[in-house]
């Protein structure tokens, strides 16, 4: 799975608007919260997917510099919960001049777009291993949000 992720991964590789919906939600890993950070863009397109150990400035900036590393052209806006590590790491990984705006939960779509991971993972109460939850995280998302599997569900990498 790690290679049809990285497939897809690529394929998509600068291809977000110009909006990001940026939210953390909790998973639990070897007996102990994690923090899922997750970017989707104003068409639900995938930004991009990060497991960190800390719901902090460090986890927030990592998550931001995967991101950017992914996409290179920084959005114009990033939307969030207003988690306070947010406004500062926007700053220093994607640019001063990217807006910040604060949406409650009710409003952010990436909220929503959780259900995904929340749905695969709740049968299986949390996961043994930081690096397996990475990976698992990253292939529900990348499959889920590829443009191969839109359509009718199925995997076409051909293109």
């Amino acid at each position: 799975m790690p290679h049809l992720t990285e497939q897809i991964r690529r394929k998509r590789k600068g291809k977000v608007g110009k909006v990001w919906l940026v939210d953390e939600t909790f998973v639990k890993v070897h007996g102990q919260w994690c923090y899922l950070y997750r970017g989707i863009d104003e068409d639900s397109n995938l930004v991009d997917v990060r497991l960190s150990k800390t719901r902090d400035m460090a986890g927030t900036k990592a998550f931001f510099a995967q991101a950017i590393g992914l996409h290179k052209d920084a959005p114009e806006k990033v939307a969030t919960d207003g988690l306070a590590s947010y406004l500062q790491a926007i700053g220093e990984e994607l640019g001063k001049e990217v807006e910040h705006e604060v949406r409650p939960c009710t409003d952010n779509p990436v909220e929503q777009s959780h259900r995904r991971i929340k749905h695969r993972y709740d049968p299986t109460l949390g996961f043994g291993e930081f690096d397996a939850a990475q990976r698992f995280c990253r292939a529900v998302d990348e499959v889920g949000n590829s443009e191969a599997t839109k359509s009718d569900g199925r995997i076409r990498l051909s293109e």
